[in-house]
């Protein structure tokens, strides 16, 4: 991001936690407002309630369900400015290592289902796995395992 001016590149402030989990808290918040009717609409609800009598792929589907609920509230957010509802509403914005917007492929494929995929299909581990994510946020960088994945930082916005 350039200053104005001196021409100079003034680098990104990195997210602080605090923010980035009241992001996240908000994007749950609208996820389920908006995932739960619908998913009792399609008579998908009680799955939800019973994850464990659910085989691989009912697992699947039902996250296939949540990935497409979470692009259709989030998709244009991510693809123009980086941020999802949460993120804008927190102030905080998703970039890749060059300070830019990440594609919104980028962000679906490795930041979002990669672990996702991973955590449904290794049961036993997928908890540990998902910890692990969200720990790596207290390092200097702070960047969960998704941001490494996917080659991108939160900063504010």
């Amino acid at each position: 991001m350039e200053s104005p001016g001196d021409g100079g590149i003034v680098p990104l402030e990195l997210a602080d936690r605090g923010r980035r989990l009241a992001g996240a808290i908000i994007d749950m918040v609208f996820q389920m407002a908006v995932g739960l009717p619908i998913l009792m609409l399609l008579g998908l609800a009680p799955d939800i309630w019973n994850p464990g009598g659910l085989d691989l792929l009912e697992k699947l589907r039902l996250a296939s369900a949540g990935w497409l609920g979470y692009l259709l509230l989030n998709g244009w957010l991510l693809h123009t400015r980086g941020q999802t509802i949460g993120k804008w509403i927190v102030g905080t914005r998703i970039v890749d290592l060059d300070d830019q917007v990440p594609p919104l492929a980028r962000v679906m494929l490795l930041r979002l289902m990669l672990l996702g995929v991973v955590s449904t299909a290794l049961p036993a581990m997928g908890w540990a796995l998902s910890l692990f994510n969200v720990l790596l946020i207290f390092r200097a960088d702070r960047r969960c395992l998704h941001d490494h994945i996917a080659g991108t930082r939160v900063v504010h916005a």
